[in-house]
């Protein structure tokens, strides 16, 4: 062992060697001994989905919600003989499963390729109360009860309609045809007795819709006298509207953004109280109420460390008719 003494009996060297050091990578640890649970903080919690019902039955203050189930019949393995499907409400608060069955909640819609029952929030409200709950549909075989296929959607809130509830809120109403080559096939749907189908659903999450440009194409001819008049041909206006999405978890939005856009059209309402409102169906409409758009274009903050994401898309008006000619 080798003593290193001071040669300098001053104050100057501790002075030294208790000085601060900048710029030096340190690691800080927790200064509880007690280890704790892990926990995210407030900005990672996911809070339930609202959805609004309103005594008067009003379709624009009552929500509904599409609980999909997959149609074992149409797939080869496993048998429908041999398996059941069964579509439930789950109370989040009491643990209490409901069986969804027949009209008390809400209609069973059944189809040659598959079939969905659309909950009706309002027939929840007057059958089960006010409340969060979760739909959620397993398919289990017949013989050995094994699961053979599981689905359980987000957490919803359902409330009564107010507009301070709703405020801050837009709701896609959705209408599917043709074929998802990478979902399901909602072309030329058969329900009983051969009867056309067309799937459709909606969607209530936390965002807004606003009215962002007027994409405009003029075309005109210039006559050639003295005056050099221009005659006009045609003048066209395609009305662009951004829709976003706020602070979002992947289970409440993945279903919509590889799904439910896909509609042709969306129709949006936007609940936020204050907004301009352009709707070229209603020059006197005071809110947005099922305004048929088509996704344009979508962008979003990339992050592997949040839970929660944001989402802005680009809409355009669903009929391109905003025009005027001299024929």
């Amino acid at each position: 062992m080798i003593f290193i003494q001071s040669i300098v009996p001053n104050l100057a060297t501790p002075a030294y060697f208790s000085t601060k050091r900048q710029n030096v990578e340190t690691e800080k640890t927790s200064t509880s001994a007690i280890p704790s649970d892990f926990c995210t903080c407030i900005i990672q919690c996911v809070p339930a989905l609202k959805v609004f019902c309103d005594d008067s039955g009003e379709f624009y203050k009552s929500d509904i919600t599409a609980l999909f189930i997959r149609n074992l019949n149409v797939i080869s393995f496993p048998s429908p003989i041999f398996s059941n499907t069964v579509g439930t409400i789950n109370n989040v608060l009491t643990g209490v499963k409901t069986s969804l069955v027949d009209g008390t909640h809400g209609e069973l819609i059944q189809v040659d390729k598959f079939y969905y029952f659309q909950v009706d929030w309002l027939k929840i409200k007057n059958t089960l109360g006010l409340g969060k709950y979760q739909l959620e549909a397993t398919t289990t075989a017949v013989f050995g009860g094994q699961v053979i296929d599981y689905f359980c959607s987000p957490t919803y809130k359902l409330y009564n309609y107010s507009d301070k509830l709703a405020n801050g809120t837009v709701r896609l109403e959705i209408e599917q045809t043709g074929k998802l080559n990478h979902s399901y096939d909602y072309s030329n749907l058969k329900g009983s007795f051969g009867k056309p189908v067309i799937y459709s659903n909606q969607i209530r999450l936390p965002g807004s819709l606003k009215f962002e440009a007027m994409n405009e194409e003029i075309d005109h001819l210039t006559l050639t006298g003295s005056t050099r008049e221009s005659y006009q041909i045609k003048d066209q206006i395609r009305p662009t509207y951004k829709l976003d999405l706020h602070l979002l978890s992947a289970p409440q939005v993945i279903y919509t953004l590889f799904n439910d856009l896909f509609a042709n059209p969306v129709k949006v309402s936007d609940y936020n109280v204050y907004n301009f409102v352009a709707d070229v169906e209603d020059y006197a409409a005071e809110k947005y109420i099922s305004l048929p758009l088509i996704k344009e274009s979508s962008s979003f903050d990339a992050s592997a460390k949040q839970k929660r994401k944001s989402f802005s898309f680009t809409m355009v008006y669903f009929n391109d008719k905003i025009f005027k000619t001299n024929d």
